[in-house]
């Protein structure tokens, strides 16, 4: 049995999938074995691959990275989940973090950083990038502030599925 890391990728933007497979295809113990471009598909591609790890964009066409996450979750899918986002909202970190996510990472990390996830998060702990550690401090330490965060989480979900 070896140590590889199998890694699926799934984001909108080619370049930034490129980008993030070149960064993974340069470490010895980390393959990347599926690619995908929406959220359906990364669904289908963690099903046929079965990957230790799913990286996710976390605003791709079809089914969101959260959707994703709660989808594989529901299903009692144990991949493990890191979250790669721009945005660094409170609504977003918490929506992933109670979806099932195992970590949150914005695109602005550092390549080091970036891979230090992988590792953490492929090995059965938790990441979250300083920033977004923050956030989870705060909610921690306010139980107001974090009930008040739920319940416009709560409305916003509503909303969306409405929409839809």
């Amino acid at each position: 049995m070896s140590n590889t890391i199998r890694v699926v990728l799934a984001d909108d933007h080619v370049f930034v999938r490129d980008g993030i497979k070149s960064l993974l295809e340069n470490e010895a113990n980390i393959e990347v074995v599926g690619e995908a471009t929406d959220g359906l598909e990364a669904l289908r591609m963690v099903e046929t691959t079965h990957p230790d790890l799913l990286i996710l964009d976390i605003r791709m066409p079809n089914l969101t990275g959260i959707e994703v996450v709660e989808k594989l979750r529901s299903e009692n899918n144990l991949v493990k989940i890191v979250m790669l986002s721009m945005h660094e909202s409170e609504e977003y970190v918490l929506k992933s973090i109670k979806a099932g996510a195992d970590g949150y990472l914005l695109k602005g990390s550092s390549k080091e950083e970036f891979l230090k996830a992988v590792h953490t998060i492929a090995n059965g702990g938790k990441y979250f990038s300083g920033d977004i550690s923050s956030i989870l401090i705060g909610q921690l330490s306010n139980p107001a502030a974090a009930m008040e965060t739920k319940q416009s989480l709560d409305e916003e979900l509503m909303i969306t599925k409405r929409e839809k």
